[in-house]
């Protein structure tokens, strides 16, 4: 057995643990925003963070996986993100939350464009009809600006089902990845056919990388 194959191995036994599915990866989600089925906010979003006064925390959930963002062009995580991309505000002097909302919008208008399924659907609406403005005419807290956000049908909040749990964001979620897959090869950890991954994910934990993640393997090519 090689050593990716050991820790392929290991990564298995340890699933259903905290350790997310592969795919998705642990991050720090500070509020949830509840929607009715058109996509209208429903109350105050859900403030997730744990302890007490300025020293409250971020709990952390397995969402749709994040990817380092260097350069100027913007790119939006899958149905959750922070609120510069998924609510046009932020915090931040010099962040541009126009352009990175728009990105947010653009890429789940393109994703979930012939969805049926009315939690996909409702955040579909949320994104074509929300604008910056109203974060502040629905009184939404300061403390939010800058958190990274998931999203739930009124509904299902209270059963802890977030839209990405839905089964068809799960579904949809697998055909994505696996569309931005290239070429097959022979898997190195399982001997089988599969799909060549243009890059992998950064992992994040890493001692001594990068808080925003490290590579497994990585090649440095100079001129």
């Amino acid at each position: 057995m090689s050593v990716l194959q050991a820790l392929a191995a290991a990564y298995e036994r340890l699933a259903g643990s905290g350790i997310p599915p592969f795919g998705y990866s642990n991050e720090k989600i500070g509020f949830l925003i509840a929607l009715a089925e058109d996509g209208t906010p429903i109350g105050r979003p859900v403030d997730l963070r744990e302890g007490e006064g300025k020293k409250r925390t971020a709990p952390l959930m397995a969402v749709p996986t994040s990817f380092k963002r260097p350069g100027v062009t913007p790119r939006a995580f899958f149905l959750w993100d922070n609120t510069a991309f998924a609510l046009g505000v932020t915090a931040s002097e010099g962040k541009d939350a126009a352009t990175r909302s728009a990105a947010f919008r653009e890429r789940h208008q393109r994703e979930l464009a012939g969805t049926d399924d009315p939690g996909l659907l409702a955040l579909l609406r949320f994104v074509e009809t929300w604008t910056p403005e109203q974060f502040t005419t629905l009184g939404w807290p300061e403390a939010m600006k800058d958190e990274n956000v998931v999203f739930a049908l009124e509904t299902e909040r209270r059963a802890n089902i977030r839209i990405h749990d839905r089964p068809a964001a799960r579904a949809l979620w697998a055909r994505l990845s696996s569309a931005s897959a290239g070429d097959e090869a022979i898997c190195l950890v399982s001997g089988e056919p599969a799909p060549i991954a243009r890059l992998h994910p950064a992992i994040k934990g890493v001692w001594g990388a990068q808080s925003s993640g490290g590579s497994l393997g990585s090649v440095e090519i100079k001129e």
